[in-house]
């Protein structure tokens, strides 16, 4: 299935390699996840774990999520890609 990640996917998926380190099976709680974000986007954010979840990115045990094989291949490409976030792109010259 072809899917296409909006900010709030790419910051999420970001954020939770981040926080485990990368490390297989760590979990995050989503209370901590939903802290990282401003009051107003809670919701939007909520929608997009909903959505990572769906894809198979991430995995919910109880409150806890993490990221599966494939949720870790997304976010180490965006990480080595630079994640191009917000819609700024970076020109090589």
């Amino acid at each position: 299935m072809k899917f296409t990640l909006t900010e709030f996917d790419k910051a999420i998926l970001l954020g939770i390699f981040i926080v485990t380190k990368g490390k297989k099976g760590e979990k995050v709680k989503e209370k901590n996840i939903l802290s990282k974000f401003p009051m107003r986007q809670r919701k939007n954010a909520r929608i997009a774990i909903n959505r990572l979840t769906r894809f198979g990115l991430l995995k919910k045990e109880k409150d806890t999520y993490f990221l599966t094989e494939k949720g870790m291949r997304e976010a180490k490409k965006l990480l080595i890609e630079g994640a191009p976030i917000w819609g700024m792109t970076i020109q090589r010259v």
